[in-house]
């Protein structure tokens, strides 16, 4: 009984969070996606590639997508430019298109930390988001992740490009 009462509760609780944490008002950036860039094969995909987080300072840490800490260290990741996803933690006006092949510029902005993130198949981005996330719901790393996961995968299911009868947008 201990133990399906931990399951309920854990589950209730990241509900809970998730709950809260979506209305933090993501924008994604949906041009990018391909006709072949469909949700199951991301989906797939995103359970073996690395979630890499860049902080102000420089530092880099690499995540899996259950918010653990990556086999391979965080450097090697962005030094192969592999299929990963890229967060960057800063302040910064929107999606950037080009995290997979750059580093963004940061915006003086009074709104308290951003995040960009965008699901790099190798250099090319094939959705990104920026979001406003508060330093004590980045420090949960799996939660983040999974938020993370969530959005760019919801912009490919969105995408008009997964349209199967597809209309000038």
């Amino acid at each position: 009984m201990p133990v399906k009462f931990n399951v309920v509760r854990n589950s209730f609780a990241l509900l809970v969070v998730m709950s809260m944490m979506a209305g933090c008002g993501a924008r994604t950036e949906i041009r990018t996606v391909q006709d072949n860039d469909t949700y199951s094969f991301w989906n797939k995909k995103m359970d073996h590639i690395p979630f890499v987080f860049h902080y102000p300072d420089g530092r880099l840490e690499a995540f899996d997508d259950h918010g653990q800490v990556f086999s391979q260290p965080a450097a090697a990741l962005e030094a192969e430019r592999g299929d990963r996803v890229e967060i960057y933690v800063g302040h910064f006006d929107g999606p950037v298109k080009s995290l997979c092949y750059s580093s963004p510029d940061a915006a003086p902005t009074s709104k308290g930390p951003t995040v960009v993130s965008a699901l790099c198949d190798h250099e090319r981005s094939v959705v990104s988001f920026s979001d406003h996330a508060r330093d004590r719901v980045l420090a949960a790393k799996s939660l983040y992740v999974a938020r993370t996961r969530s959005l760019l995968l919801n912009g490919i299911w969105e995408s008009p490009a997964q349209e199967p009868n597809q209309l000038p947008y």
